[in-house]
């Protein structure tokens, strides 16, 4: 029996500012994760990050995490402009894949979901590691 990939879809805010307490008051959401720049070791790359994944779940397809993460911030598109313009943020979805060497799930992103990514003006990144 072919083994399910792991699939993880996060969104990502970021700054070079502390501004996840705004965030979250914000968008009334609890974040998944929170890092502020005082945790990294190399200061060059700290950047203060609030996250909200799906942590990894056994799945075929990327759209369905993609899914529960769009249901959770539908409707908050023009709110998530407003802040990422006053706080100067970064937008991004990362999409991290656990898969099997000959078994990885379909990725595909339907029309939707780059739709809802652009009205946020968010990048999609793509993680992929192989077994």
């Amino acid at each position: 029996m072919k083994e399910l990939s792991q699939i993880e879809v996060s969104f990502l805010l970021t700054s070079n500012e502390d501004y996840i307490d705004n965030i979250t008051e914000k968008l009334s959401i609890i974040p998944s994760k929170v890092r502020k720049k005082e945790s990294y070791k190399v200061k060059e790359f700290a950047r203060a990050s609030w996250e909200l994944s799906t942590g990894l779940v056994n799945s075929r397809a990327i759209s369905t995490q993609f899914d529960t993460i769009k249901q959770i911030l539908c409707g908050k598109e023009e709110l998530i402009n407003i802040i990422s313009q006053e706080y100067n943020l970064e937008v991004f979805f990362i999409v991290t894949i656990h898969a099997v060497i000959g078994d990885g799930p379909e990725v595909v992103l339907p029309r939707e979901i780059v739709k809802f990514a652009s009205q946020i003006n968010a990048e999609i990144d793509f993680d992929i590691y192989y077994d």
